[in-house]
C-alpha cells in the first residue's frame, strides 16, 4: 500500500508568529479517550525545487494529560512506527523549512495515515523515485549552469520542551565545470523559506 501523493497545503499561515508552549499539539482519538501529541523531532530531505516531492521523517511524542511545564512537555512517550523504530515518514510537497509546515505535515500524516489507516512507511523504491524525480526537476532548471543535482537536509528538534525549531540545514550541490564533476555544500542558508535549486544556482555563481 503506497502512501498518498501529497497536496500542497493551502490553509497554513507560514508567518504565524504564535510560539506558545502548546503550539503543534494535536489530538489522537483512542477507544478509551483522546490523548495529546506533538512532533518531537523531524528530518526533511529534498532533491529538487519547492514544487518537487520530498521526504519528511518525524517522531511523535504523546501525553496522557495536558502538559504545562517544559519538563512535562519533554517527558512524554515517543510512539513506535510500524517498523518498530520511533521514526515515521511521509511524502511532502512544497517548502518544508518553517516549523509550522513540519507540524502541519506531521499532524496530517499521523492522524490520517498511520493512526487512521494503519498505514505503512515508505518503501525504498518510493524514496528512490522521489530522488529521481527531484533530480530531473533540478537538472531541467539548472543544467544551463552545470547543476547536476542537489540534496537539502534540514533537521528540527524540540529543545527543553519547546515546540520544534529548525536546528540545521545543509545544501549539498553536485555540478560540472570544464567536464569535471565537483561537489560543494553550504550551511549558511536563509533562516526562513527558500527554494533549494535557486539557492544552489546563486551559490554556483560564486564558483
Amino acid at each position: 500500500m503506497n502512501q498518498p501523493v501529497p497536496e500542497v497545503p493551502i490553509n497554513v499561515q507560514r508567518t504565524n508568529p504564535y510560539a506558545g508552549a502548546d503550539r503543534g499539539l494535536f489530538l489522537i482519538h483512542y477507544p478509551d479517550g483522546p490523548k495529546l501529541a506533538r512532533v518531537h523531532a523531524a528530518r526533511y530531505v529534498t532533491h529538487g525545487p519547492n514544487g518537487a516531492v520530498g521526504v519528511l521523517e518525524y517522531q511523535v511524542m504523546q501525553y496522557s494529560q495536558m502538559p504545562s511545564t517544559p519538563a512535562e512537555y519533554a517527558a512524554g512517550e515517543l510512539l513506535n512506527a510500524p517498523d518498530g523504530s520511533q521514526w515515521f515518514d511521509r511524502l511532502v510537497r512544497g517548502a518544508v523549512l518553517d516549523p509550522i509546515l513540519v507540524e502541519y505535515w506531521v499532524t496530517d500524516s499521523f492522524i490520517n495515515w498511520y493512526h487512521g489507516e494503519d498505514g505503512a512507511k515508505l518503501t525504498q523504491q518510493e524514496k528512490d523515485k522521489v530522488k529521481v524525480q527531484g533530480t530531473e526537476f533540478t537538472t531541467t532548471m539548472g543544467g544551463f549552469a552545470g547543476l547536476k543535482g542537489i540534496e537539502l537536509n534540514a533537521t528540527y528538534n524540540s529543545v527543553d520542551g519547546a515546540p520544534i525549531s529548525r536546528i540545521s540545514a545543509v545544501l549539498e550541490i553536485e555540478y560540472e565545470r570544464d567536464g569535471e564533476t565537483l561537489h560543494t555544500e553550504e550551511s549558511n542558508l536563509p533562516a526562513g523559506e527558500f527554494d533549494p535549486v535557486r539557492q544552489a544556482l546563486s551559490i554556483l555563481k560564486t564558483k
